[in-house]
């Protein structure tokens, strides 16, 4: 990860990219999909809005039954994946819009 963002830094158009949180997704995903659009001067027709729509209503988050995973079931302690992942959460405030 700090490979990429290292490389990112160094674009010298960074517009290529857009970021997405995703509590954001999952809050309002047709406005985050429509603020995906608008990043990259793309029209967000009625169409489009309609099958992110359809798409959304074929394919509920728990369609395949509702998974919930710690970082301990896998031997990872949750403390040391905050610490060494700082520098990702910190530079795009994950947890911190909602």
């Amino acid at each position: 990860m700090q490979r990429g963002l290292a490389y990112r830094d160094c674009m010298q158009d960074s517009s290529q990219i857009c970021d997405v949180h995703y509590n954001s997704l999952m809050r309002d995903p047709v406005g985050t999909v429509a603020g995906i659009y608008r990043h990259f001067g793309m029209e967000f027709t009625g169409a489009a809005r309609a099958a992110v729509a359809m798409w959304l209503r074929d394919n509920p988050q728990d369609k395949h039954g509702v998974h919930k995973y710690t970082p301990e079931q896998f031997g990872l302690d949750a403390n040391h994946i905050r610490e060494r992942f700082s520098f990702y959460v910190d530079r795009f405030a994950v947890g911190r819009d909602g």
